[in-house]
């Protein structure tokens, strides 16, 4: 086994994990990168994004509320809505800070709910998502903004100056690929904003996953410092 991030061959199995009946897990730590990893599988997503009783179910119900202010024109609560999670804050916060022509691309829109604040506020918007589910419910509720990851538009969008992704690079499986190809897609000083779950927080004896982040969805965990070592 090579890690899957960085390509090692120094790796460590560090234990097995099961969150859901059926898809059992196997964790290994790269001695090279430091990313704690498990497999990937690409046909999970479309099944959580189209369940609404998955762990994905909380999208559905965040992009209820903000379709219901998108549609009221209230840019001030879908903000407070938004901004209750910090992983949306934060994004809201550094692009609210440059002007308001920037191009925007958004990895991972899922259905939309952080695109709206930007479709609502004026700002060019381009959300993608490789779930088809996703992509219907979104452009469903804020208008033809949404591609597919292999979309021409991606593309012709390009540079942009800001391109973001929250609670996405532990999914993904290649993010270093991810990243390179989203750098290739922004300006010279534009913003690469995401998050990226910690392995650091796997503090207690014996545990080898986040709870709140099992697989098969989150498949990397990062150590501090990862980012700024490789980019």
């Amino acid at each position: 086994m090579n890690c899957r991030v960085c390509g090692s061959a120094r790796v460590d199995e560090v234990g097995a994990v099961e969150y859901y009946e059926g898809f059992a897990w196997t964790i290994y730590d790269c001695l090279e990168c430091r990313c704690r990893f498990t497999r990937h599988d690409d046909a999970i997503y479309p099944r959580l994004h189209s369940q609404a009783a998955s762990r994905y179910g909380s999208y559905r119900s965040l992009a209820g509320d903000c379709e219901q202010l998108f549609r009221q024109s209230d840019l001030a609560g879908l903000k407070a809505r938004l901004s209750a999670g910090t992983k949306y804050a934060f994004v809201i916060d550094a692009v609210e800070q440059l002007s308001k022509d920037v191009r925007l691309l958004e990895i991972g829109c899922s259905r939309g709910h952080l695109t709206s604040y930007f479709i609502l506020a004026g700002y060019k918007i381009v959300g993608v998502d490789a779930s088809d589910d996703a992509l219907a419910g979104a452009k469903a509720a804020f208008g033809d903004h949404f591609v597919k990851p292999d979309s021409a538009a991606v593309a012709a969008g390009a540079p942009y100056d800001v391109i973001y992704h929250t609670g996405t690079i532990g999914c993904v499986a290649d993010p270093m690929g991810m990243t390179r190809n989203l750098l290739g897609l922004l300006k010279p000083g534009g913003l690469l904003l995401f998050n990226a779950p910690n392995a650091d927080r796997c503090c207690l004896k014996g545990q080898p996953w986040l709870d709140e982040a099992p697989p098969p969805d989150v498949v990397t965990l990062y150590r501090p410092g990862f980012w700024p070592r490789y980019y």
